[in-house]
């Protein structure tokens, strides 16, 4: 059976692939059951290794687009998650990655006190997720969001 060379970023030492001779298909296939992305260009792109996600994620600016609702406490928050937070069932049947997801948070900050307090949100708003395979798309969910918050406060 071969096994990886150390050092190559093809999986832990001790992973065997019987029957597979290809290295490049080994990398690959180790990167699609890893399923961690990084952003390049806004575009989404399947990381070869943990390691590789990792190193781009501590420096990574993650934010598609922010909106905060101060007087309210209300935040609408749409990040790359870098990951796929679903099973790998769904995955299977449901199709593309949903590695960007847009939030409805309520929180206050204290500047004095450098806090962020949880608040309650409207029983409409509460739990609001939503998630989306690409960038574009994404922005367009965080419109739908604000359109939503602005509903249902009248505003």
């Amino acid at each position: 059976m071969p096994v990886p060379i150390l050092g190559t970023g093809l999986g832990p030492p001790n992973w065997q692939w019987p029957g597979i001779h290809d290295g490049n298909y080994v990398a690959y296939r180790y990167a699609e059951m890893t399923r961690k992305y990084k952003l390049v260009n806004r575009a989404p792109v399947l990381c070869r290794d943990t390691i590789e996600w990792a190193r781009w994620y501590e420096t990574a600016d993650r934010m598609v687009a922010k909106t905060v609702f101060e007087q309210e406490g209300i935040v609408v928050s749409t990040v790359f998650l870098g990951l796929d937070p679903r099973g790998e069932a769904e995955i299977e049947l449901f199709g593309p990655p949903q590695i960007f997801e847009t939030r409805i948070i309520g929180e206050r900050v204290d500047l004095n006190a450098n806090v962020v307090h949880r608040v309650p949100l409207h029983h409409e708003l509460e739990g609001y997720v939503n998630r989306a395979s690409n960038w574009e798309t994404a922005e367009e969910m965080h419109c739908q969001a604000i359109v939503c918050v602005k509903k249902v406060l009248g505003i």
